[in-house]
């Protein structure tokens, strides 16, 4: 379409509002802008599942982008989302990992334990102490 902004595969962006009785919102995949809420209204592909906010879709101009080249580039939304995503799935892998080695110094403890218990019923603990070395 003559005039038309594109995505970046080269579909016609469509202007589109989220109905205000469909949950959820709308990102920007240019900048990144989250919460896009009805009535506002966005430029959106339906065929790559592309949306610009309105800002975004005035700096596309025709075709190609109108940003002056001294402006850089906005971070990518899906980009951003997926760091995001990435970052969140790095600090539950890091929780986990913390809380495994916090019950694996748990379980030795017991395991110390237990056995100093075992040592004193036996009444041989200074035997068994005698080449331990003590940690503090």
């Amino acid at each position: 379409v003559e005039g038309a902004r594109m995505c970046d595969k080269g579909h016609e962006l469509i202007a589109y509002t989220r109905p205000a009785d469909k949950s959820g919102s709308n990102i920007c995949d240019e900048c990144g802008r989250e919460e896009i809420l009805p009535p506002e209204e966005i430029r959106r592909c339906a065929v790559c599942d592309f949306d610009l906010c309105l800002q975004c879709y005035e700096l596309r101009g025709t075709g190609s982008s109108k940003r002056p080249a001294d402006q850089p580039a906005p971070e990518d939304g899906k980009t951003r989302r997926k760091i995001d995503k990435d970052a969140d799935a790095a600090a539950a892998a890091a929780r986990e990992t913390a809380e495994a080695q916090e019950r694996a110094r748990e379980e030795a403890r017991e395991v110390v334990w237990r056995e100093l218990g075992r040592c004193l019923r036996r009444g041989d603990i200074e035997d068994e102490v005698a080449g331990v070395e003590l940690h503090g």
